[in-house]
């Protein structure tokens, strides 16, 4: 039976503290699960719902504010909410968990609960973590050793150290058992440059420095996974894309043979310590294309997601930037001027983007340019030139590699944000570069 209450959520689970008589047969004390799923921050949420759970109890907490707790543009808004400032890094989504972690760990110890998680995710632009919560005023003098502040090389070559709040060391009783001693940490762990390259280092924390996941629980939820119901998501679905009962298990894909050699060629025009911002580069010439609509169960996909169907060409694309992590970019072959050179941008050099907007380049900028000029910035977004529209038939597919840390500075100079970036600075499979090119043609 599902009893709904339409006032405030606080304001509810609060009446369940200190309130153990039963006043009726449907009376509940205590949750055994609370899941808070609010647009945006949890955060006004979460001392209510640790108050209201049962010892025990499991803690499912959603954040849909990437752009706050794994951003580097409002810190003092994330303090606000969390208690601690982000980590301008290619992690900063892990440093993201850490910090709601330490933010649903801070508020239950004030009652004397630890908390244990389960399962951390950060799925896109939000997080969702599993927490366990019990009463154990023990555990919970571990919090300020399990909590760390984290010095980052982000302006320079990425590297990063970590300073425990506190220390928690193990100690030996006279029977041979395990206690534990809680004293001051020793600090700073790193200068103000970074010890590797010279550059600035930047403070971020405190955040929850214990592990992100249980094992085993992740190890049983893996378990159950074959006894799970495995139907069809959509009537239609295309063999390849079958849903399918296992998890982090190597994508299938059948390797496309060309039936005739690529005319444009790809250079790689970098000098030796450039080398890195593109380890691996695929280019394939698919012919004879019809830019119409895309099968039903594509476009079913890409609305269960909440994208709008476009056309085949771009479904495509979208689909494979969000179910696989693989973006791609797509060139309208007639429109491409001889071979394709990937460079550095030349100071100067301009390009009208797809969104409609045209950017200045520079020399730090990593670009895609034929003999016309420049056609599309490296890993974040093409050039309206060789875009494709309902008259393309011949198409060239781009599937790369592109380093992170230049793809994300890139981005933030121009101030362009798309899902390729928001990928590449992330980090891809690098073994899925040219089976996603396979795949997607």
């Amino acid at each position: 039976i599902v009893h709904s209450n339409v006032d405030d959520a606080r304001a509810y689970m609060y009446s369940k503290v200190g309130n153990e008589r039963s006043t009726s047969d449907s009376y509940v004390h205590r949750f055994d699960v609370v899941d808070l799923d609010p647009y945006g921050t949890a955060a006004p949420f979460l001392d209510a719902a640790i108050q209201c759970l049962s010892d025990g109890g499991l803690l499912c907490v959603t954040c849909t504010d990437a752009g706050v707790f794994a951003s580097n543009g409002y810190p003092e808004k994330a303090y606000a909410l969390y208690g601690g400032i982000p980590s301008k890094a290619p992690w900063s989504h892990e440093a993201g968990l850490r910090l709601i972690l330490n933010s649903i760990a801070m508020n239950a110890a004030k009652y004397g609960i630890a908390v244990e998680p389960l399962l951390s995710l950060s799925i896109d632009f939000y997080a969702r973590v599993f927490v366990r919560v019990h009463k154990s005023p023990q555990d919970v003098k571990m919090l300020a050793g399990t909590s760390m502040m984290v010095y980052n090389c982000d302006a320079g070559c990425g590297a990063w150290s970590t300073q425990p709040v506190a220390r928690n060391q193990a100690k030996e009783d006279k029977k041979g058992g395990i206690f534990y001693k809680h004293g001051f940490a020793q600090g700073p762990s790193a200068s103000s440059h970074c010890d590797h390259c010279g550059s600035r280092t930047h403070l971020a924390g405190p955040m929850w420095a214990g592990p992100l996941h249980n094992p085993y629980f992740v190890q049983r939820m893996i378990d159950r996974i074959p006894s799970l119901d495995t139907k069809k998501i959509s009537p239609s679905p295309a063999p390849t894309l079958k849903p399918t009962p296992r998890l982090l298990c190597p994508t299938k894909h059948q390797p496309i043979r060309g039936s005739f050699p690529c005319p444009v060629s790809v250079t790689l025009d970098f000098a030796p310590a450039d080398k890195p911002l593109c380890p691996a580069f695929a280019l394939r010439l698919v012919r004879g294309v019809r830019n119409g609509p895309s099968p039903e169960w594509l476009q079913a996909r890409l609305r269960a997601i909440g994208l709008r169907p476009i056309n085949t060409l771009v479904d495509i694309t979208n689909f494979m930037t969000f179910d696989r992590n693989r973006p791609l970019h797509v060139f309208d072959a007639a429109k491409v001027a001889g071979n394709l050179v990937v460079r550095r941008a030349k100071a100067g050099e301009t390009i009208l983007a797809l969104d409609g907007k045209t950017y200045a380049l520079t020399e730090e900028q990593v670009v895609i340019a034929d003999d016309h000029g420049v056609e599309s910035l490296a890993g974040i977004m093409g050039g309206e030139a060789s875009g494709c529209d309902e008259n393309t038939v011949d198409v060239l597919v781009e599937s790369a590699l592109w380093n992170p840390l230049n793809i994300a500075r890139s981005g933030r100079a121009l101030g362009i944000n798309s899902d390729a970036r928001y990928r590449f600075e992330r980090g891809v499979d690098p073994d899925f570069c040219r089976p996603g090119l396979d795949l997607a043609t």
